[in-house]
């Protein structure tokens, strides 16, 4: 439950300010009696690849109406698939450059999800009614945006559908994130830093070691959090973590966790990506001591 609790405070507080709940969003998870409950995708389930994974799927509830004790973290179902909340952001001046052809409208319930057809624009969601769109650049089938503007003040925030993918190494999780060769500056955090809110970020002074961490995630080996938080422990203190944000040319920030011992985790994905050890310690010791 620690682990999830960490992933809670991360989606009320982003870079670039707390989040309102019910208006930027997230995922959707429901926690009853302390459990957390993924549930597999029930048709058309993805087959895994010789040595490979399927991602982990956040599923809807069948029943939406009278979920008691539940925690809500923001989500949008389009084209039948669920979209998360990321660890990806962009600031909002420049959210507008990547706003592409608006797709619906999130209905701020999830009422009638069963029923809503890949053609709909009225769109079954946690977030408070807001318009989404695709986002330039990049297919809709893995990340989509909302975007909202009232007197000059942007609201904006990606969705990405991560879950029940077939992965053989981290490249077939990362390519669509199109880290690779856009890498323009890095920053990084210590736990504290990050969890006190502490508007503390540290450049990391060489990109080389951020354009080589890229090149390991695509070759990162692969394992879902569920079969390995006992033998992680805990990494919720600043011995262990490392919150690395990449700043791409088109704008977009990309939020990954290092754990020391050679782990990157990524948003709700539910996954660990583990890079090459020596490499791993390399990088490790350029962003210490803070």
């Amino acid at each position: 439950m620690l682990r999830f609790q960490t992933m809670i405070v991360s989606f009320f507080r982003s870079r670039h300010g707390w989040l309102k709940a019910g208006i930027a969003a997230a995922v959707l998870v429901i926690l009853i009696g302390g459990a957390l409950f993924l549930r597999p995708v029930k048709d058309e389930e993805p087959v895994a690849p010789k040595g490979g994974i399927i991602s982990p799927v956040f599923n809807l509830p069948s029943q939406t109406e009278g979920i008691l004790n539940a925690t809500m973290l923001g989500m949008i179902y389009y084209n039948g698939k669920v979209y998360t909340q990321t660890y990806t952001e962009i600031p909002p001046e420049q959210a507008i450059n990547l706003r592409g052809k608006k797709l619906g409208t999130a209905k701020g319930n999830l009422n009638g999800w069963k029923q809503q057809g890949k053609k709909d624009t009225n769109l079954a969601s946690t977030v408070d009614k807001a318009d989404v769109y695709a986002v330039k650049g990049y297919n809709k089938n893995f990340r989509i945006m909302t975007y909202s503007e009232e007197h000059s003040y942007v609201q904006t925030a990606f969705y990405e559908c991560t879950g029940g993918l077939p992965l053989s190494a981290g490249r077939d999780f990362f390519k669509p994130f199109k880290m690779a060769g856009n890498v323009v500056s890095a920053q990084y955090q210590s736990y504290s830093e990050w969890r006190t809110g502490i508007d503390q970020l540290h450049p990391v002074p060489d990109l080389e070691l951020i354009n080589t961490l890229v090149d390991q995630l695509y070759d990162a080996r692969l394992s879902v959090h569920e079969g390995m938080d006992g033998q992680m422990g805990d990494y919720d203190n600043d011995e262990r973590y490392r919150r690395i944000t990449i700043h791409l040319k088109d704008g977009t920030e990309v939020t990954l966790i290092m754990i020391k011992g050679g782990y990157i985790d990524y948003g709700f994905a539910r996954m660990y990506f583990q890079i090459d050890n020596e490499f791993a310690t390399q990088l490790w010791d350029a962003l210490s001591p803070i």
